[in-house]
């Protein structure tokens, strides 16, 4: 999962699961040196920054039910693989990823800040140019995340959405067409009756 903690379009952190080794763990990851603003040109430097021992505290891999989803149904197979699906759910400590982000040079994160992810599987361990959470199978991989529809609505740590603010202009240029509007409509009544 990439993480743009800064809000500018480019990744600035990974943190994930990597099972396809010898040693399963969940890490935190640099981004490489490109621009990682879409699959093209993002990166990921193969060795963690932190690396953690996956446990029943901080992994769990479960098929899709009506236990863990309630909304499911039957419609475990969402894909049509022929296979139930999987959730994959893991943890990291915040503070760490606090820590990783300001070596970047992101700094002032805390539990109310927000990030934009970029969710994805891969079979290599450099790069997030594979699977990526609703994109079609075929992309434009020159195509910015957001461009994409691959970069999530901004969440806060604890989960919580984060409505965007309103612009003051438009604020007073949608109060000023209510008005406008609001008087058209009177004059037209008047010259009705």
């Amino acid at each position: 999962m990439g993480i743009d903690a800064n809000r500018d379009g480019a990744l600035d952190l990974f943190v994930g699961v990597n099972n396809s080794g010898a040693a399963d763990h969940i890490g935190l990851w640099n981004p490489g040196n490109g621009a990682n603003t879409s699959p093209n040109t993002t990166s990921i430097v193969s060795i963690p920054l932190v690396s953690y021992t996956q446990n029943a505290t901080n992994y769990h891999w479960a098929p899709v039910n009506t236990t863990i989803d309630p909304t499911v149904g039957t419609a475990t197979d969402i894909d049509g693989g022929g296979q139930t699906d999987h959730f994959l759910s893991f943890s990291v400590p915040f503070n760490d990823v606090v820590t990783q982000l300001a070596a970047r040079g992101v700094s002032g994160i805390n539990e109310n800040s927000s990030f934009s992810y970029v969710m994805a599987t891969a079979t290599q361990a450099n790069s997030l140019n594979q699977d990526l959470n609703g994109v079609p199978k075929t992309y434009d991989g020159a195509a910015t995340w957001s461009t994409l529809g691959a970069l999530a609505d901004p969440l806060s740590a604890s989960g919580v959405a984060i409505v965007p603010e309103v612009n003051p202009g438009m604020a007073v240029a949608v109060l000023a067409l209510v008005a406008i509007a609001t008087q058209h409509r009177r004059r037209v009544r008047a010259t009705r009756g």
